[in-house]
């Protein structure tokens, strides 16, 4: 195991002992997971930003591939709610199969997770998801869909992904629209490394 993956494991494992510690709910979108498929590399760092309804957002994260089709990924970003300073974080596993096939899109996966804010109006909140993603590649430009439904035992929610990504030297430059129910039509950017 080399030097960077060790470091990785380590800032995963905190992301997920940080999203397993705390319980409540909040009704609140956020940035959707960041999926690249296994290419070049095993492990990816993502810096995104998104406009949402509540905030302005700039998300840090990490996903990574302990096998061909087994992927765990996780964001956090400092947001101001309200004027008030909270820290949000997800992390989330997913599933992909190569023999799974629709159409045209070669990469599927469907992922589970769960969301965390903490030190909103004093109280820490948690949400899930469950959603389903899908990349396809044409003239060396990946396009992929997302759909993710968020929920807990009072209420649901849906959101649509279209995302583009292309590789520059090395860095994944990625961008789309994502849509819900707090945020119609709202564009997101973002750029991942692999290692």
């Amino acid at each position: 195991m080399t030097e960077g993956s060790f470091n990785c494991m380590r800032i995963l494992a905190f992301l997920f002992l940080l999203s397993s510690l705390y319980p409540s709910e909040i009704k609140l979108s956020t940035t959707q997971s960041v999926f690249h498929t296994i290419e070049n590399s095993d492990i990816y760092f993502h810096l995104q930003y998104s406009q949402l309804s509540m905030t302005d957002n700039f998300s840090y994260g990490t996903q990574w591939w302990p096998s061909n089709n087994l992927y765990l990924t996780g964001l956090f970003s400092n947001l101001t709610l309200d004027n008030d300073r909270t820290l949000y974080h997800h992390i989330a596993l997913g599933y992909s199969n190569s023999d799974w096939k629709f159409s045209r899109f070669t990469s599927n996966a469907i992922e589970i997770g769960v969301h965390r804010l903490r030190f909103y109006k004093d109280s820490i909140y948690r949400w899930f998801h469950a959603g389903f993603k899908t990349r396809t590649t044409f003239k060396k430009i990946n396009y992929g869909f997302n759909f993710t439904r968020f929920f807990y035992n009072t209420w649901t929610a849906n959101r649509y992904t279209f995302n583009v990504e292309k590789t520059v030297k090395g860095v994944i430059i990625n961008g789309g629209i994502l849509h819900d129910e707090f945020n119609p039509f709202t564009p997101f950017v973002g750029v991942s490394l692999g290692l």
